[in-house]
């Protein structure tokens, strides 16, 4: 992609809130273990810096989940995901124990789910750049192979 561009957000012909409905489809069978994981589904708060493979590899199926609707490495916009993640967990039921987990911190839920799904996105970002730093020598960890495969079946941009 050439220096100053950004790559369009993903989003089915349909449109906004059929791309949120499979998302949010996506992401069902990982709601609780995102109310679990809370704020911290990712320690990173920054797209460029701070890349945790380890932390890559314990999320792995949701980054695969995520990367299998948009096989460039997952970009979706903030309003998007949030509304997904919102969706997933309120269809499970889960809604008040995201509230109840988030009493300590004074957060409304509103304001979670935010974090949650900005760092969800650091998550696919720097996922992005591991596959971008593979090599044949290197490939990357054999967690992250599977949403490898799936980013490696869209012509990369040069």
């Amino acid at each position: 992609m050439p220096a100053g561009k950004r790559a369009r957000h993903y989003q089915v012909d349909d449109g906004y809130a059929p791309t949120v409905a499979l998302l949010a489809g996506k992401l069902v069978p990982f709601a609780r273990r995102l109310v679990d994981m809370h704020t911290k589904v990712y320690e990173s708060n920054d797209m460029k810096v701070g890349v945790d493979v380890p932390q890559l590899e314990k999320i792995a199926q949701i980054m695969y989940a995520l990367v299998s609707v948009d096989q460039r490495g997952g970009i979706f916009s903030q309003g998007m995901l949030s509304e997904a993640v919102e969706s997933a967990i309120v269809s499970e039921g889960l809604g008040g124990l995201l509230d109840a987990q988030s009493l300590p911190s004074g957060k409304p839920r509103s304001e979670v789910l935010a974090l949650m799904t900005y760092k969800l996105r650091v998550a696919l970002s720097h996922l992005r750049a591991k596959f971008d730093a593979r090599t044949k020598e290197c490939p990357g960890p054999p967690a992250l192979q599977p949403c490898f495969e799936l980013m490696a079946s869209v012509p990369q941009v040069s």
